[in-house]
């Protein structure tokens, strides 16, 4: 009997293991969402809400987007609604996350996103490619080609703005820039084209994928005071991808990289444990930078905004007496209304238009994408571990399976390296219990640096 519970056992081990093996084995690189099947998103993508028609074809046009900018069911507390001098940039982003998907792009001057020159559609490419790599790179390529048509235009412009007989793209860029409030020359505007590929599919799934942990990490920032709304900047930071891996190191669904994350969780790789990829632990420690920031900049727009950028400029706003009725000054990017002290980069000064589409897309979910897949949320409660032992040890003694230990356990990725004394581990629950999480403090003595 004692040699069957050995083999078992080792059997259990070997299998575990090579579970853990598969699902890191790309840890050093962004994963895709045909990578993450967590088993609630798998039920809720056979929804009406994720078939290809609804996450690529949109049964409505800009005035319904308009009505959700202007918040027209009130829905959005008045601290949140889009500010004077930022419609143009929220109404932009809210068409990438509400209208046009990955297989969409849209051209336009990144200074003047109400300046739109051209919607590419390559949903038919899509449908008829003999697979997602010969779209990719057929995709790129008529990209770069119509990119290079509007500069070309724009050079040719700028040194005859009086020329006749018009190519295709030089009559879109006349018509488009005419109606501009402030004057800017071709040349000008040439540089600032940009192509932006649209995101309503990657939104939708991760409103999916967020509905699970939406309510618990609610009741996390609740506790420590900091608005719910903001939890929309993880559909910002990674569309609720539970395993995304930034270029930059950047990982879970917060985006945290190494060196904020540290300050509030344990990155240890000696043991393989990174706290970053569990939803409610970074959900805490974003609450925590998030709660400090606005300490700092006395201003939720700001301490949002700090989340992308850092303090630096910002409290270089705050300082220069940028607030909530005036963001306009910070975050444009016409340099002929920008507070040209502060000068954000492009991807800073956009972030908090983009959380406000976010914010603004996912609280009229059910007139942008569609009715809201039914999910059942377990509880959770976690459990401080009271001596070491490897995940494998703790699971046989508390009878849970492996698919729920990963389930609820994301950060902890290998299942052969002992947990620490005092590690916070996750069980199924009969009642929500997160206490422990936010009264533990940061974790700088028992983390290891690279």
């Amino acid at each position: 009997m004692a040699f069957l519970f050995k083999y078992l056992a080792r059997s259990i081990f070997v299998f575990a293991l090579t579970l853990s093996a598969v699902s890191h084995a790309a840890s050093d690189r962004p994963l895709g969402w045909e990578e993450q099947s967590p088993p609630d998103l798998k039920s809720a993508l056979q929804a009406l809400l994720a078939t290809p028609k609804n996450l690529h074809d949109t049964p409505f046009g800009e005035s319904e987007l308009a009505g959700v900018l202007k918040d027209e069911d009130g829905r959005i507390l008045p601290e949140f609604r889009v500010p004077v001098g930022m419609e143009a940039s929220v109404f932009f982003w809210l068409k990438i996350y509400g209208v046009y998907s990955s297989q969409q792009a849209l051209i336009y001057d990144r200074n003047h996103p109400e300046i739109v020159y051209e919607a590419l559609d390559f949903r038919e490419l899509a449908r008829t490619s003999r697979n997602a790599i010969v779209y990719e790179i057929l995709s790129k390529r008529k990209t770069e080609k119509a990119l290079a048509l509007y500069r070309t235009a724009f050079s040719v412009l700028s040194k005859n703005p009086r020329k006749k007989n018009l190519t295709r793209e030089e009559q879109i860029v006349v018509d488009a820039t005419r109606g501009l409030q402030h004057r800017h020359s071709f040349k000008e505007l040439g540089s600032t084209v940009r192509v932006q590929t649209g995101q309503r599919d990657q939104v939708i799934r991760g409103i999916l994928a967020s509905d699970p942990f939406m309510p618990k990490m609610e009741s996390i920032f609740d506790q420590l005071a900091v608005p719910r709304e903001l939890l929309r900047i993880t559909l910002v930071e990674s569309s609720f991808n539970l395993r995304a891996v930034s270029t930059a190191g950047a990982a879970g669904v917060w985006q945290f990289i190494p060196t904020s994350a540290r300050e509030y969780m344990m990155i240890d790789p000696r043991s393989s444990i990174d706290e970053r990829l569990s939803p409610l632990k970074s959900t805490v420690a974003a609450a925590k930078l998030l709660k400090r920031n606005y300490r700092m900049l006395k201003s939720w727009p700001l301490a949002i905004s700090a989340y992308n950028h850092g303090h630096g400029k910002l409290r270089r706003a705050e300082g220069r007496g940028a607030n909530d009725k005036n963001l306009w000054r910070i975050f444009s990017g016409c340099p002929k209304l920008a507070d040209k002290k502060i000068n954000l980069g492009y991807a800073s000064r956009s972030y908090f238009a983009e959380f406000l589409a976010m914010l603004h897309a996912e609280s009229y979910r059910d007139r942008l994408y569609g009715g809201a897949a039914p999910l059942d949320v377990r509880p959770i409660t976690f459990v401080q571990n009271t001596r070491e032992q490897t995940p494998l040890e703790m699971m046989m003694a508390q009878g849970i399976s492996l698919r729920d230990f990963q389930e609820y356990n994301p950060d902890v990725r290998l299942l052969n390296r002992r947990l620490p004394k005092g590690f916070w581990f996750a069980l199924p629950g009969n009642q929500d219990d997160f206490a422990g999480l936010w009264a533990k403090s940061p974790r700088k003595a028992s983390s290891r640096r690279t």
